[in-house]
């Protein structure tokens, strides 16, 4: 909504910060809290990560695949999961850690600790390795 209709589909509105500030205000007046600025943007960023990002397309087989209803992708991870995966700009990279997430169970402290320790990473080179 943010991106589509206060910014009419733009990454980036012309008018900068004004925009979530002035949405930000109006959306608490009418809903009350979780609508502060901060919160906007994260919001932002998450439409724009997740909508780039070939929905329902991962690079992966189609078993690695996360389940998609017939509406489309369900996000199966918490808002906390998604805001350690918005830091990672590799598609590739983060379709892996959302899923490892997902099938292992991983908290949002353990996905912090794979993705900290490179795991992606680590196992892209062994992968090379043994070839």
């Amino acid at each position: 909504m943010i991106v589509e209709e206060e910014q009419s589909g733009k990454e980036r509105a012309a008018y900068g910060k004004y925009i979530l500030k002035e949405l930000s205000q109006r959306l608490t007046q009418k809903f009350g809290r979780g609508y502060s600025y901060d919160n906007l943007k994260l919001m932002r960023k998450f439409y724009l990560v997740y909508s780039k990002d070939s929905i329902g397309e991962t690079p992966f087989p189609q078993s690695e695949k996360l389940p998609v209803t017939q509406e489309g992708r369900k996000f199966y991870l918490s808002w906390s999961h998604y805001l350690i995966l918005m830091r990672i700009n590799n598609i590739e990279e983060r379709h892996f850690y959302e899923i490892g997430a997902y099938r292992n169970g991983w908290s949002k402290d353990e996905l912090a600790r794979q993705y900290g320790s490179s795991l992606y990473e680590r196992l892209a080179l062994s992968r090379n390795i043994g070839r």
